[in-house]
């Protein structure tokens, strides 16, 4: 992305009290503004890159990134990944995906699969099948079968299932769907339309993939591929690459690179490489 330098400047990040500080100006329309508050402010093309006390904002043609203490939102054309304490919300062009306080809720984007995991327990809706499981209590319906057991172990056959419950094993095949549930692990997937895929385990880790795009959660860690956007976070650091742009910052330090301009500030100067 960077090309041949065509600009590189130094800011030193200092605040003089009752001092103003004048804002560096190139010749190619690059501004870089040492704010009085120990931030800066930088804006090139159609794109600008902010920090302020504890917040960042990054702003470029493919790509609006907000980061504070406790919040990061990056949001492209068909993708928005918002943290935010311990709620994570991610929208997609293909799917919703929202976890928090022990609940996990999933739909497709034209709402014809939703899965809602939370401590009562799981229901699913796909097409016009539903499976909700609560404790010992398992059932399948849809317009050809309608399946109920509390517990006991149950083998049913029919054109299109297979049903089987031992213990705490839960296992439905059908024509549209694959349902699978142990004392460790979560599974659901479907066989035609859509391709979806969610695994959940007993330790936190979730994995979802619908039509090619991912996301893997397990705690403090969110990894998130779609179309447009590759992203990264694991508490300390967050990393977003866009077609046209690069972003990675932790608590100290911030590297923003573009088409345009390469940010780089260690919290104790400011270095910004124009491209060509």
């Amino acid at each position: 992305m960077r090309g041949a330098q065509l600009l590189t400047l130094t800011v030193l990040v200092v605040a003089v009290a009752g001092m103003a500080t004048p804002a560096a100006a190139a010749t190619d329309g690059t501004t870089i503004d040492p704010l009085a508050d120990d931030g800066i402010d930088i804006e090139f093309g159609d794109g600008e890159v902010e920090q302020d006390d504890d917040q960042t904002d990054v702003e470029t043609d493919d790509v609006d990134y907000e980061r504070t203490s406790d919040r990061t939102e990056v949001e492209t054309v068909d993708t928005d990944i918002e943290q935010d304490g311990d709620v994570t919300d991610v929208e997609t062009d293909e799917f919703e995906y929202q976890q928090y306080n022990g609940t996990l809720d999933f739909d497709t984007a034209d709402g014809s699969i939703e899965v809602d995991i939370d401590e009562g327990g799981i229901d699913i809706e796909a097409g016009d099948k539903e499976i909700e499981q609560v404790g010992d209590e398992f059932e399948v319906e849809d317009d050809d079968i309608e399946f109920d057991s509390d517990g006991q172990d149950a083998d049913v056959e029919t054109d299109e299932y297979d049903i089987e419950q031992s213990g705490d094993d839960t296992d439905v095949e059908s024509d549209t769907v694959d349902y699978e549930l142990s004392d460790d692990r979560f599974e659901f997937e479907t066989v035609e339309g859509d391709d979806v895929s969610i695994e959940l385990t007993d330790d936190g880790d979730v994995d979802v993939e619908v039509n090619g795009q991912d996301l893997e959660q397990n705690g403090d860690s969110l990894e998130v591929t779609t179309a447009d956007v590759d992203f990264e976070a694991d508490g300390e650091t967050t990393d977003v690459e866009t077609a046209d742009t690069d972003i990675e910052q932790d608590d100290e330090t911030l590297d923003a690179e573009t088409d345009d301009v390469d940010v780089e500030n260690d919290g104790d100067s400011v270095n910004v490489e124009r491209a060509d």
